[in-house]
């Protein structure tokens, strides 16, 4: 009977990890569940091609967590091949919160409420250019830094997700 009984609670750590995630984390979306919520947020385009759509990581805002999308479209039929690029946030109803543009820069990882990037952005164009955005309010609230990568700090929740 006690044999049983393991069997039956080691059974159901199992389904719960596989339906909740581990230790109470969200289900993940699918990308066709992210991709129609930037489509019904007008972030991406069915005129353009969808080239890369990723999770890049996870904000950690106020208690909240905000996956990071990274999407790079191309517009199809000019001479020279142009791209359309976005840093989303997302809430975890999949709410589009704020969409950055981009050029060549990247999303790199998150850190709290810190996004570490390749090469130096300037939000929305205006104002000082860093490779370090720090979210506040939601992701309404964005301040632009610049660190050497050298000098980013690991922090221990620094994992890649699976």
């Amino acid at each position: 009977m006690r044999r049983l009984s393991i069997i039956i609670s080691l059974c159901g750590l199992v389904t719960a990890c596989l339906v909740g995630g581990i230790a109470g984390e969200p289900p993940r979306p699918s990308k066709h569940a992210v991709l129609d919520a930037l489509m019904k947020a007008e972030v991406t385009d069915s005129k353009r091609q969808l080239v890369h759509l990723s999770h890049t990581c996870t904000l950690m805002l106020e208690g909240q967590r905000f996956p990071v999308i990274d999407v790079r479209e191309i517009v199809p039929g000019v001479p020279s091949p142009r791209g359309v690029n976005a840093i989303v946030i997302l809430d975890e109803r999949l709410h589009v919160k704020r969409a950055i543009s981009y050029v060549d820069q990247r999303p790199l990882y998150c850190a709290g409420n810190q996004l570490m990037l390749y090469g130096m952005l300037a939000v929305d164009n205006v104002g000082a250019q860093g490779n370090i955005l720090t979210f506040h309010d939601e992701g309404q609230r964005i301040d632009v830094s610049f660190a050497e990568v050298s000098e980013w700090q690991a922090s221990s929740t620094d994992q890649f997700e699976w």
